[in-house]
């Protein structure tokens, strides 16, 4: 991976940073992408009206971008159009979409970067999920919390009432819990004894219990033990075993439970000619598997090519994406795939109409192109001064700072910290003279980088607080 250099004058304000970083996970959403960068920063792209990209507009990127306001980040989540993140400290952070108080954060207001949930868990999370339109979490002594949209009992509470904040699943699984997942209106829970238990939206047979009847606490999937992985897609389920098989359930219309047929199932049933398998994910109406070779197999609808397979062909059974090899771990989205190969190259394919591939296009992929730059660092970030300088003031600055442009026509403006990290931009509603608002930022040094059509130029501002 090529250093990318963002900027090369030197002059008396000057830090140095680390070239490369890399993705180490992938979550997607319906139109948006999230990488986890093994320094802790977090990337997103593809489409942005809710704000769930982070970078605190709402413009659909094509390219990934860092994600503001987010440092020591262990963990990510992507909802319908909301995400999620872990930090090192066991708080849970949330942005985007907040119409049903995904966020968790007691309001139903869109956050176009990142907020912290509030912390009626009491701390100690280990593990978060984002459904459609509601989140998962889950707590270091296996108790499982849940917010936003609960009209199938998704939340788990035993009732169907939204959540802004974070309530705990009743516990009728009596025990610890290791792993959550949510899909569109159900949720799965993976037990330290090897069961699985499910509750919400059930109209396909999705939780595994025999029935299409909805369940508003959780209950034990039937025939299943001995469960290492668990996954949800739209309105089915999966679940991998410890000798390699792969079992699924619920809604088949498209051929996602693999089974060679498109007759839905409540009860789990074994996936035919699997073996040696990994890991599993599951999107809208299709699902992916990996092998313990490093080969990748998709099975379900195929419409935008998300299973990779270089067609349009929906499968009833699971065939080989022969493009990819030496891969280590997948992720599904609503309509696309992304995999991380044992070189750290990150692949993806299907769906892209909001540039939610990463590859700078819109363009729908029928098999894998790679996703290049994704966790590039700036290797030198100084203050720049151009003759045609630009006029900030007040610097010092507390709460608000204004930036004169008397000559040129600014059309962007993005403030740094001193670890390399954005944490303002604004690309619209510039005026001769522009007030940015600060009052968000905590006290310290910070560059402001101003670019016109021309040049660019960054200037180091001071916050006092």
């Amino acid at each position: 991976m090529k250093t990318k250099l963002l900027f090369v004058f030197i002059s008396f304000a000057c830090i140095l940073f680390p070239a490369v970083s890399m993705a180490q996970i992938i979550a997607e959403g319906v139109t948006h992408s999230l990488f986890l960068c093994d320094d802790g920063t977090v990337r997103g792209c593809g489409g942005n009206n809710s704000g769930c990209v982070g970078d605190g507009t709402s413009i659909q990127r094509t390219t990934p971008v860092q994600v503001f306001n987010l440092a020591n980040i262990n963990s990510i989540s992507a909802g319908q159009y909301h995400s999620l993140a872990l930090s090192n400290d066991s708080t849970v952070w949330g942005w985007g979409n907040n119409a049903l108080g995904q966020l968790g954060d007691g309001t139903l207001t869109n956050r176009q970067t990142a907020i912290q949930v509030l912390s009626t868990y009491g701390g100690g999370i280990i593990h978060i999920a984002g459904g459609h339109d509601f989140s998962l979490a889950l707590r270091r002594d296996g108790t499982v919390w849940s917010w936003g949209k609960n009209t199938f009992g998704q939340l788990g509470d035993s009732t169907t009432i939204n959540k802004p904040y974070p309530i705990q699943v009743t516990p009728s699984f009596g025990g610890d819990i290791t792993s959550i997942k949510a899909g569109y209106a159900h949720s799965l829970a993976l037990k330290n004894d090897s069961t699985v238990w499910a509750w919400g939206h059930n109209s396909a047979g999705q939780l595994g219990d025999s029935t299409s009847i909805n369940k508003w606490v959780p209950i034990q999937v039937h025939n299943l033990d001995m469960i290492t992985v668990i996954a949800t897609g739209y309105e089915h389920s999966l679940a991998l075993k410890k000798d390699g098989t792969v079992w699924a359930w619920g809604l088949n219309e498209k051929g996602q439970l693999g089974d060679g047929t498109k007759i839905n199932s409540s009860l789990p049933i074994k996936v035919p000619g699997l073996t040696g398998i990994i890991g599993i994910v599951a999107g809208n109406e299709y699902s992916l598997a990996l092998k313990n070779d490093g080969t990748v197999w998709g099975w379900g609808w195929n419409f935008y090519g998300q299973l990779g397979d270089g067609t349009n062909t929906d499968r009833l059974s699971p065939v080989l994406n022969s493009s990819l090899s030496g891969v280590k771990e997948i992720s599904s989205g609503y309509n696309h795939s992304f995999a991380l190969k044992d070189d750290n190259s990150v692949w993806s394919w299907g769906w892209n109409a909001y540039g939610q591939l990463g590859d700078g296009s819109t363009t729908n992929k029928l098999t894998p192109v790679q996703v290049s730059g994704l966790c590039e660092l700036m290797t030198e970030l100084s203050e720049k001064k151009n003759l045609l300088s630009f006029n900030m003031f007040p610097n010092p600055a507390t709460n608000e700072f204004k930036i004169e442009d008397s000559q040129f026509r600014i059309e962007e403006v993005e403030i740094y910290d001193v670890l390399g990290q954005i944490v303002f931009a604004q690309t619209s509603n510039f005026k001769p003279q522009t007030t940015i608002d600060i009052s968000k930022l905590r006290g310290g040094i910070y560059f402001v980088q101003i670019k016109t059509q021309k040049f660019i130029e960054t200037k180091k501002l001071i916050i006092a607080k």
